[in-house]
């Protein structure tokens, strides 16, 4: 498992990312599903929101809000290989502000 703090406008980016390196079809209602979820946990209180990606491989993806700070902690398990390219992933968006194009 890996894991870090992101901003919050970066989540979907992400999501979409880690897709990606899956062969995951990413939509619109996975990403309502997320943000829902996401919206009603606390890291203080020690919730996360967990939802899995199912493509090539699967990635189990748990969130949790710090609303506050404006961040989101970001696990991800899966095999040693895709962690290993999430983790360059998580690299960039905890560095940059990314927005839509």
């Amino acid at each position: 498992m890996i894991g870090e703090w992101i901003n919050e406008g970066n989540l979907k980016p992400l999501m979409e990312t880690l897709s990606y390196l899956i062969d995951y079809a990413f939509d619109e209602s996975d990403w309502i599903a997320i943000e829902i979820g996401t919206n009603n946990t606390t890291e203080h209180k020690g919730d996360l929101y967990e939802y899995r990606l199912y493509g090539g491989q699967t990635l189990i993806i748990q969130t949790a809000l710090d609303s506050d700070a404006g961040l989101v902690l970001i696990q991800i398990e899966g095999n040693e290989e895709i962690l290993e390219k999430c983790k360059v992933v998580l690299w960039i968006v905890q560095s940059y502000s990314l927005t839509a194009s």
